[in-house]
C-alpha cells in the first residue's frame, strides 16, 4: 500500500503577511535590497490537515494529488504549509527537515496575506473549508508550478482558483533589513550601511536589540537598538587588504509568511516548502562588501 504522502508535492511556503507601506518599499527596491535567506529557521513536516484531493494538468499529463495545508512545526513551534513544488515527492518520514531559503513570488505572497489559513473570513471563502484550502493550494501552484486552474476537474474547486488567481498581486517584502545588501570599493575604504527592521504591516519596530558580526574586518559597533524609524545605523566596517566581507545581522522579528523553505540534506533534489502562518523567532540577514585593488587605469 502506498504511503499516504506518496503524491503529496510541494515546497513549502510558511503563511505570513508581508506588507509593506509604498513609501519603504521603493526605498528598499533603489537600495537593491536583496532577500532574506540564511537557513536560520527550521521545519519538520508531521502531515496534511484542511485540504482535499484534486485532478488536474501539469506538464500535459493528468495528475492527482492532495492540495490543501500541510502541518508541521517550525523551531518547535506548531505551524501550517502549502506546497510550491509539484515535480518532486516528499515523504515526511523519510525527509522531515527544512531551512528557510528565500521568499516566494509576490502572487504566492498575497494569496497567503488575504486568504485561508492566514484568513478564516473573507469575500467569497468557500463553506466546504476542505474546498477552499485546496483551491488556495492550486492558486499557488499555478504561480510557482505553471499549473492552469481550468483543468481542475471539480467544478467548484475549478472556479474558486480561478477566482483566487485573477485576484493575487503584492509585493513580498522582508521583516528585517541590511542597507545596501551589497557594496565594492577600493582597499581601504570603509563601508557604511544600516539595518532596518519591520512588522508584518510594514510598521517600523523600534527599540529592537541587534547584533552584528562580519567575517572580515573591524565594525564600528557590535550590537545596538533600532530607532523610531525602526532603524539601527550607520555601521562602519573596516578592512585594509582585499576580499569579501559577510555582513549578518540578527533580531528577534516576525517571519511572514511565503517564507520558503529547502530540504537541509538536499536542497536542489527534494520539494520545497513554504511557511503558512507568521510568527516571532530569531532571523539573521547577511550583505557583503568586496574589497579590491585600484587598477592603473581607475
Amino acid at each position: 500500500m502506498l504511503n499516504k504522502y506518496s503524491n503529496l508535492f510541494f515546497r513549502v511556503i510558511l503563511v505570513t503577511t508581508l506588507l509593506l507601506g509604498q513609501s519603504f518599499t521603493a526605498f528598499a527596491q533603489s537600495k537593491s535590497v536583496k532577500s532574506v535567506m540564511n537557513g536560520t529557521s527550521i521545519i519538520v513536516l508531521s502531515g496534511t490537515a484542511d485540504g482535499t484531493t484534486i485532478t488536474y494538468t501539469f506538464n500535459s499529463s493528468s495528475k492527482t494529488s492532495f492540495a490543501g495545508v500541510i502541518t508541521g512545526t517550525l523551531n518547535s513551534q506548531t505551524q501550517k504549509f502549502y506546497c510550491i513544488d509539484i515535480s518532486h515527492e516528499v515523504n515526511p518520514g523519510a525527509h522531515p527537515t527544512y531551512t528557510d531559503a528565500n521568499s516566494t513570488p509576490p502572487e504566492i505572497t498575497y494569496i497567503l496575506n488575504n486568504y485561508f489559513p492566514f484568513k478564516t473570513s473573507y469575500s467569497g471563502i468557500l463553506s466546504d473549508i476542505n474546498k477552499e484550502a485546496a483551491s488556495v493550494q492550486a492558486a499557488i501552484w499555478h504561480f510557482s508550478d505553471g499549473v492552469d486552474g481550468n483543468s481542475i476537474t471539480d467544478a467548484t474547486i475549478k472556479s474558486r482558483t480561478l477566482a483566487i488567481i485573477s485576484d493575487a498581486s503584492a509585493i513580498p517584502l522582508a521583516t528585517l533589513l541590511i542597507i545596501p545588501a551589497s557594496q565594492s570599493f577600493v582597499v581601504g575604504t570603509p563601508a557604511t550601511f544600516d539595518v532596518y527592521a519591520l512588522d508584518l504591516n510594514g510598521n517600523p519596530i523600534s527599540n529592537l536589540p541587534v547584533t552584528l558580526t562580519t567575517t572580515l574586518g573591524s565594525l564600528s559597533v557590535s550590537s545596538g537598538t533600532t530607532n523610531s524609524n525602526g532603524k539601527f545605523g550607520q555601521i562602519t566596517l573596516s578592512y585594509n587588504s582585499t576580499g569579501i566581507a559577510t555582513i549578518s545581522a540578527k533580531a528577534t522579528v516576525q517571519i511572514p509568511q511565503g517564507t520558503r523553505y529547502v530540504d537541509v540534506a538536499d536542497s536542489a533534489g527534494k520539494q520545497k516548502l513554504v511557511l503558512a502562518t507568521p510568527l516571532t523567532d530569531s532571523k539573521e540577514v547577511d550583505a557583503t562588501v568586496e574589497w579590491y585593488v585600484k587598477a592603473t587605469c581607475d
